[in-house]
């Protein structure tokens, strides 16, 4: 069988040796050969940052597994091969490296040999002093005795490891010789005569440390005792021969050289002896003038006292004139910061003079023909002044009828609409959501749709919600249940108290556009199989950031929201037109009553979260079609209700267990069986990770509702239209998700400027240094802190810099927004900014506009500069403005995105702008 570029998984493992670690993952970085696959098993030592390791491995995968205890060295081998998903299996010790063509001859060897196991040498060093070598052409005979075959030169086929099983962990040490013998018994490895790796011995060589004579005799007895089936007298025999051999060898060898030794020491005496009397009469003369010198430095160290004594005077003198060098040399860089400015505004100056001096002129020239015309335009003037005043008396009453005539041509219209368009039921579902109904109600009953009902199914507020419908709004359905009966519950309530061809469901933290409802009307009536109809969702706060074009879901269950957080556009060819999507998200959307019933509705076990997705995916299960339709505008709260009612995990935990019950239920057989265990490993993994996702908790509650999910899976796979191929299109065929939530809270204008004045003390603290009173402050901007109060929307969560491991930074996307407090005055808005022009292959241009709302002035100034970057490097760039005491709005605009994974195959799906380090404000 031909393999081309076939994946090695190298297991390290590692206890509390951090820095030789790095060393050895350096090491596989440095491989020649791609493609390869650490799987790094930390055996219950210290927690290893991820981003630590990311850092070391940039752009190549790899698996982190962590005990929680320590497994021993067999232990962590065989974690390692249970991760294993290569087509070969490599071994690497956190104190041995593999040297840069190592893994490249062993693959090529191996598949020039049918894919055998294959090894070769490898150079044995103790503390970084090298010993000896090890590695031989294969003897199985002399491998029973002496394991000569190091694991770091091994390379072994995954189907190979998989027949020889895991290692013995009954063995403390000696399991990789174990682990070889059975390899060698059942297929002869291949040696290559070529270097391989660096064996590397410290203070300890293994996980467990060195114990003693005793200790290797007991466990290569125990090798032995397992493997006696393998030892023949004809084995034995060779071996005694073998060593008999050796001895004789070493022994001639030793006798030799001591010949040689003897010999060469008599002609050396001889000469020695010669050399020794000459120079007991040098001795002699030396000692006499070593006298003589003491005497002189006795008089020199006198005068030396002397000189030191002066030397200390002029230190300090020095001392003193650096201090002072110093403080002119800053006085002399702010004088220099301030001569720049004031050189460039004097030079925008004249530019303006020469221009208004030019105009002037212009000006002078045409006033003297004006003044001709004006004249002769003055008799117009009189004429039509008496014809001005007719026109404007009869525009006023042709407006006035106008208006008449529009006012009734619109009452017209809504009552042709009243009778040509379908009988609409909108149902909200509220749970303490007083804050934002009223605005809700507000815009619904302001939209042009003119056939409509509403029905609010309040689910037990404690906010008198009920009581402010039924006194604001008396033509309001109110369905009021005497507990929290959750999302998808409180919506068939609603559902069924209507009878119209379509029901619209709408959060009660939304806002609709006037015409919301026509379009989403016009797709259904025009597409007969289209169940369900969402609209374009808008953050309510920043009205021009997506929320959410229809959902997405990927192969394992996940959901997520289409260009969340992207910036919408009039000219967004993605976001502008009618698109098929996975599921309609919940928050607004409308939904042909037929088709709900023919799939049974939502899923009556979910309390609140991916009821929408489950409902899309057997909407195309029975052949319906999704629409999203960009025309119809909603803005959401994002969270609103369901963010105070409930903790991130414990909406994490809820959409856990019900994707693990849609997975159940919706995918075929053959399928399930492939995404299950993926499903499951990814929880384990998060578990180890310390990340809350009630993964087990989900396993359990589905545990207990399987005998029902079974009876949904039999309904839906019994009435399925389209296989699980039929709709793949539809489903993200990744396990990482094309979007990212943010990992701080996004603020806007109005929020900043009020935790801004509630912590006034804290802001104007955070000045990094002064000079001469109140002039030439820095003040911070915290853009990395994810508990901060300065970012708005449109950043990346924060990361370490893969260049150096250890500075933070965030991305920023298309736009990105951020607030601080301006004191009032010139300043200077700094940022270190990391472009990779270099990387892309060209220029990077990005736009900062800053836009400062004055107390005093009703209208913003603004400031706007244009950047390019051209480097790798992180560089510092200036934005200056200038204005009064208030809070100051940044938009960073970039003008093309970049994609990692386009770049290094790595699926990092996110669209990258430029990345920022830093942001300061510098008072001239």
């Amino acid at each position: 069988m031909i393999m081309e570029k076939p994946l090695v998984n190298i297991i390290v493992r590692t206890k509390d040796r951090p820095l030789l670690l790095l060393e050895a993952l350096q090491s596989i970085v440095d491989q020649s050969y791609r493609p390869v696959k650490p799987l790094i098993i930390n055996d219950g030592g210290a927690h290893i940052e991820y981003a630590t390791i990311r850092s070391i491995l940039k752009d190549i995968p790899f698996i982190y597994v962590e005990h929680e205890q320590n497994m021993g060295r067999s232990g962590a081998l065989n974690s390692g091969l249970i991760n294993s998903d290569g087509d070969f299996i490599y071994f690497l010790d956190d104190d041995d490296l593999v040297y840069k063509d190592g893994i490249k001859y062993l693959v090529e060897t191996s598949l020039e040999n049918d894919i055998l196991p294959v090894y070769g040498r490898v150079v044995c060093s103790e503390n970084s002093i090298q010993t000896k070598e090890l590695g031989e052409p294969f003897d199985f005979g002399k491998l029973v005795f002496e394991n000569y075959i190091a694991t770091n030169a091994l390379l072994v086929p995954l189907k190979i490891a998989q027949k020889i099983g895991q290692f013995d962990e009954s063995f403390e040490i000696f399991e990789d010789w174990d682990w070889i013998l059975r390899m060698a018994s059942l297929y002869k490895p291949i040696f290559t005569d070529n270097r391989i790796a660096e064996y590397r011995a410290f203070e300890s060589t293994t996980l467990t440390g060195k114990g003693g004579a005793d200790y290797h005799k007991k466990y290569k007895n125990m090798l032995l005792e397992k493997h006696k089936d393998k030892v023949t007298p004809k084995l034995i025999l060779e071996h005694v021969q073998r060593s008999i051999d050796t001895s004789v060898i070493e022994k001639e060898k030793i006798v030799n050289t001591h010949k040689d030794l003897s010999l060469k020491f008599q002609l050396e005496s001889k000469h020695y002896f010669n050399e020794t009397v000459t120079l007991k009469d040098e001795i002699k003369n030396y000692k006499k003038e070593i006298e003589k010198h003491k005497e002189e430095i006795s008089k020199y160290k006198l005068e030396v006292g002397e000189y030191e004594e002066e030397l200390e005077k002029h230190k300090k003198e020095i001392l003193q004139y650096q201090e002072e060098l110093e403080r002119y040399k800053v006085e002399l860089i702010r004088h220099k910061e301030h001569i720049e400015w004031q050189q460039a505004n004097i030079k925008r100056i004249e530019n303006e003079s020469d221009n208004h001096k030019s105009i002037a002129q212009s000006n002078q020239d045409r006033v003297v023909s004006l003044k001709l015309e004006l004249d002769n335009s003055q008799y117009q003037y009189e004429n039509l002044k008496e014809k001005h005043e007719n026109i404007i008396k009869y525009n006023f009453e042709l407006s006035e009828t106008n208006r008449y005539l529009s006012d009734e041509l619109n009452k017209t219209r809504k009552e042709l609409l009243s009778y040509q368009l379908p009988h609409i039921d909108i149902v909200i579902v509220t749970y303490n959501g007083l804050s934002y109904l009223p605005a809700c109600l507000e815009t619904l009953f302001a939209s042009d749709y003119p056939n409509f009902s509403v029905i609010v199914v309040d689910n037990n507020s404690a906010d008198d919600s009920v009581n402010w419908i039924k006194t604001n709004y008396p033509n309001v359905i109110v369905i009021e249940n005497k507990s929290n009966e959750g999302f998808g519950r409180a919506n068939l309530k609603g559902i069924k108290q209507g009878n119209s061809p379509f029901f619209a469901l709408l959060n009660n933290d939304t806002k609709v556009d006037q015409n919301w409802l026509l379009p989403l009307v016009e797709v259904m009536q025009k597409e007969p199989e289209c169940a369900a109809a969402c609209s374009r969702l808008m953050f309510m706060d920043n009205p021009d950031v997506m929320n959410a074009s229809g959902g997405g879901m990927n192969f394992v269950g996940y959901g997520y929201d289409h260009n969340i957080f992207s910036i919408y556009t009039p000219d967004s060819s993605n976001l502008n037109k009618i698109d098929t999507v996975f599921f309609p998200t919940a928050a607004a959307c409308l939904v042909r009553r037929s088709a709900f019933d023919d799939i049974g509705g939502f899923d009556r076990s979910f309390f609140m979260y991916h009821e929408d997705v489950d409902l899309g995916w057997r909407f195309h299960l029975k052949g319906y079609s999704i629409k999203y339709v960009p025309e119809s505008v909603v803005f959401h709260a994002f969270g609103g209700t369901s963010l105070k009612s409930g903790s991130m995990h414990f909406r994490n935990r809820l959409g856990l267990r019900h994707a693990l019950r849609s997975l159940l239920k919706n995918y075929e057989i053959t399928t399930l069986k492939k995404v299950i265990p993926i499903f499951c490993q990814l929880g384990i993994n998060n578990f180890r990770a310390g990340i809350p996702t009630g993964f087990f908790r989900a396993i359990f509650w589905n545990i207990v509702m399987l005998p029902d999910t079974i009876i949904n899976r039999v309904r839906v796979q019994r009435t399925r239209k389209q296989t699980d191929n039929e709709i793949s299109y539809l489903i993200w065929q990744d396990v990482f998700l094309p979007v990212q939530f943010p990992d701080y809270q996004i603020q806007k204008i109005s929020s900043f400027i009020e935790h801004y004045k509630n912590n006034q003390n804290d802001f104007n603290n955070r000045k990094l240094n002064t000079n001469k009173g109140d002039n030439n402050l820095e003040f911070p901007i915290d853009i990395i802190s994810n508990a901060n109060c300065n970012l708005g929307y449109g950043w990346h969560p924060c990361e370490v810099y893969f260049g150096d491991g250890h500075t933070l930074y965030r991305w920023t996307q298309q736009r990105s927004q951020l607030f601080f407090w301006h004191h009032g005055g010139d300043a200077l808005l700094r940022l270190k900014i990391l472009g990779l022009s270099g990387l892309l292959g060209k220029p990077r241009y990005f736009t900062v506009q800053l836009k400062l709302s004055e107390q005093n002035i009703s209208e913003k100034k603004i400031y706007t500069h244009n950047f390019t970057i051209h480097s790798d490097q992180w560089e510092q760039f200036e934005a200056h403005f200038s204005g009064e005491q208030g809070a100051v709005e940044v938009l960073i605009s970039v003008a093309e995105l970049w994609s990692p994974d386009e770049k290094f195959n790595n699926r990092d799906y996110r669209r990258l702008g430029i990345g920022i380090a830093s942001a300061q404000i510098h008072y001239l």
